[in-house]
């Protein structure tokens, strides 16, 4: 028994072997495995805490683009407000400007009346100058006519004087 025993003995040795180094390469397996785990874990926990930063990036700067954003629409508001107001002056302009367009017609109608005064003024003056030129005729016939006058007196003063020359050369001769 001793033979079937050593090879028992034997078989169980090698069984053993097998087995431990079955597990001193499962083990070796096992601690690459694991070796691989940790960089896996390690490389997955590196990328993790780098999204996170991109993640705080991101909302930091969107946080800064909303803050801009809301300070591009408080001057929007104002540019509106601005726009507001000079709309109100505009119409308010716009207003008056058909204020003074309703005299429009008003100051057509007056126009009419002084183009019609202004033609009536034009005739007057035209009648005028026809009067003036018949005037200027009549002055020029009253002017011919004391020429004549002054002619025939000067022929008169020049008869009395011959008469006076006559009278005198005849009184000459009565003693």
């Amino acid at each position: 028994m001793q033979n079937s025993q050593m090879e028992f003995l034997s078989q169980i040795h090698k069984a053993v072997t097998e087995m431990d180094n079955e597990l001193s390469h499962d083990q070796q397996t096992s601690r690459k495995i694991k070796r691989k785990t940790l960089v896996f874990i390690k490389l997955v926990l590196a990328m993790f805490i780098a999204f996170i930063f991109f993640l705080i990036f991101e909302g930091f700067m969107l946080s800064k683009n909303i803050q801009l954003l809301a300070g591009d629409m408080v001057l929007m508001y104002k540019q509106f407000g601005e726009m507001s107001h000079e709309m109100h002056q505009m119409t308010a302009n716009v207003n008056k400007m058909e204020i003074n367009v309703r005299t429009i017609p008003v100051m057509t109608s007056e126009m009419g009346l002084m183009v019609s005064s202004v033609q009536q003024m034009h005739q007057n003056v035209s009648q005028m100058t026809s009067d003036v030129v018949i005037m200027q005729n009549n002055l020029n016939n009253i002017t011919g006519g004391m020429n004549v006058m002054t002619d025939r007196f000067s022929r008169l003063n020049q008869t009395v004087h011959l008469i006076e020359y006559n009278v005198h050369q005849m009184s000459k001769t009565v003693p």
